[in-house]
């Protein structure tokens, strides 16, 4: 059972809702997606690559960035970088980093590169669409696949049958929360919740997203949650003694640390826990990889419903390594 009142920084959820319907994504943007690209084939993502690209980008200003691996029909790989901003502050070499990123994958990877940036701030004058750089007669223009929430309204995204769209139009109301008042932000919620119900997704795509249009925007009375899962559980005709949402949701956080070899890759270790931090827990057994793979996990887990004692036991760590690595994400 995960807390009824948690607030999750936005970069977080993004992070997790890419990589749990990514597919979605690509089809969102380019309708074409099935045509073009082999999801049989399964998706990567490149965590390590990118931070070695980019060491310096742990900064307070909160964005999320992914990079995945896909491939296209023909057996070729495609790799896709993913850019969120979350913060609503103006950015004025946003244009060039998303340059960077690009000649800095195609220099070390030698990949080509297809780049998605998303603005969920409430700018409207800001949009930096391209990077141009100009110097004599030398120039330069990088553009890439664009999208300020802000330009849109929920109609737009309600008549898109996509799950991305319904992340979206989530996000959307995001901006307008200081407006909306918890009872229409209940109903809001709701109807997102049953509109992917009543469109035949199946309930697991349906707890892809719940947590993400939980979280996202918060209600200000914490009790309104407990009836939020209630009514949400009646709709989807989950009874508490049958696989309700939180049953469904830690079922799901269970198979997805499985499928990326957290609960198979770790090796027993710090049996006796952390008495002083990450040195004290390598001392008990567990290398720097596999204690920065862990890292990496407890806040994906979390964000996704497992309690902190869930969480030490699936990735057999100590429960105040979660918790000290909870706080470092702002998670406490």
């Amino acid at each position: 059972m995960y807390p009824e009142r948690i607030e999750i920084p936005h970069d977080i959820l993004w992070k997790s809702l890419l990589e749990d319907i990514f597919p979605e994504f690509l089809r969102y943007f380019i309708p074409e997606s099935d045509t073009l690209f082999d999801f049989s084939l399964g998706i990567s993502f490149l965590d390590k690559e990118l931070e070695q690209l980019f060491p310096e980008s742990e900064t307070p200003n909160r964005r999320a960035d992914k990079l995945a691996k896909v491939y296209l029909k023909d057996g070729t790989e495609q790799w896709i970088l993913v850019h969120v901003e979350v913060q609503g502050y103006e950015d004025k070499v946003f244009g060039e980093r998303m340059f960077q990123y690009f000649y800095r994958i195609r220099d070390r990877y030698n990949q080509s590169v297809m780049a998605f940036a998303v603005l969920t701030d409430a700018n409207k004058n800001y949009r930096p669409k391209e990077y141009r750089y100009r110097f004599f007669d030398t120039e330069v223009i990088y553009r890439y696949h664009f999208l300020k929430l802000i330009d849109y309204k929920p109609s737009d995204f309600q008549a898109n049958n996509n799950l991305f769209a319904i992340a979206l139009e989530t996000a959307w109301y995001g901006l307008k929360k200081n407006t909306l008042g918890d009872d229409k932000l209940y109903r809001l919620k709701f109807d997102l919740c049953r509109r992917i119900l009543q469109r035949g997704y199946t309930f697991q795509d349906f707890v892809k997203l719940f947590n993400f249009i939980k979280f996202y925007v918060s209600f200000g009375d914490q009790k309104l949650f407990a009836k939020f899962e209630d009514e949400i559980r009646t709709e989807s005709n989950q009874p508490k003694t049958n696989m309700g949402i939180v049953e469904a949701v830690e079922t799901y956080i269970k198979q997805k640390a499985e499928e990326i070899g957290m609960q198979r890759g770790l090796e027993k270790g710090m049996e006796k826990g952390m008495e002083k931090g990450m040195e004290k827990g390598m001392e008990k057994g567990m290398s720097e990889g596999e204690l920065k793979k862990a890292k990496i996990a407890i806040p994906k887990l979390f964000v996704r419903g497992m309690s902190v004692e869930d969480i030490a036991d699936a990735l057999e760590v100590s429960v105040e390594l979660v918790r000290q690595t909870l706080k470092a994400n702002e998670l406490n």
